[in-house]
């Protein structure tokens, strides 16, 4: 679940790519709610029905923590076997507050592509998710910290954002600033620097690993290149790049 109902149209790239991932292996779907404010909860409530998941995952910023604690208490309360999974930077930052919320299951803290996957192989095996970044509650309720997991190094590696989970279309239209056509690109990942008002340096500090990391200037052209003969026809036109800090190095810029 993307909670997102702050009213900012935004494309959730994070959790993107941990969708890409994950379903390489696991059948995944999708809620973003970006559209659907006026009547979120009954639309969550009547895809899980639908749906029938075992686990569902939401994507949590200090922006939509309440919106957050909101749904996973409103699905814990409607079906408290179904198994609920905290990721993103508020998890990240606060663990120990976040995993102690009665709705939360489990939480991933860092980046998720390689750990959710492994959290999900964990489960359908019916084994304790001892996974590298997971912290996960057992069945009396004790929580498991598992070590934190480095910062991974090959972006290279990690398949493209797909859009087609999204309401793309609508995303296209109605854009992040009103400009209309954009896609979300990160040529890398992290920042270097330690600006007391930034959220960068206390995530650096948070996870071990070299936290800048960037991509090769062939990989982030070939997903441009990808995203232009899908959705070339139904007006992208714009490439946002949301990197934390974009064009470090001259050369790589160039």
């Amino acid at each position: 679940i993307d909670p997102n109902l702050s009213g900012m149209i935004s494309q959730n790239v994070g959790l993107a790519y941990v969708i890409s991932a994950a379903e390489k292996q696991h059948p995944v779907r999708l809620l973003d709610l970006t559209f659907k404010r006026q009547r979120y909860a009954q639309y969550v409530l009547e895809q899980i029905a639908m749906e029938k998941p075992q686990l569902i995952g939401l994507s949590v910023t200090s922006f939509s923590l309440q919106a957050s604690l909101e749904i996973s208490a409103l699905i814990k309360t409607k079906y408290p076997s179904i198994r609920v999974i905290w990721g993103g930077g508020y998890p990240t930052l606060f663990p120990e507050e976040s995993i102690n919320y009665p709705a939360v299951d489990a939480i991933c803290i860092g980046e998720g592509e390689i750990a959710l996957n492994e959290y999900l192989h964990s489960l359908e095996n019916g084994q304790d998710p001892v996974v590298l970044g997971i912290w996960a509650k057992d069945r009396q309720g004790r929580i498991q910290r598992n070590p934190l997991r480095p910062f991974n190094q090959c972006l290279d590696d990690l398949p493209f954002p797909n859009w087609e989970h999204w309401q793309i279309g609508e995303h296209l239209q109605r854009n992040l600033y009103f400009i209309p056509g954009a896609i979300k690109f990160l040529a890398s990942r992290g920042c270097p620097y330690s600006c007391t008002f930034c959220s960068n340096e206390a995530i650096r500090q948070a996870i071990p690993g070299n936290y800048y990391r960037q991509r090769t200037p062939q990989s982030v052209i070939q997903e441009i290149q990808v995203n232009a003969c899908k959705y070339g026809g139904r007006g992208f036109k714009i490439i946002h790049f949301a990197d934390e800090i974009f064009g470090l190095h001259y050369d790589f810029l160039e």
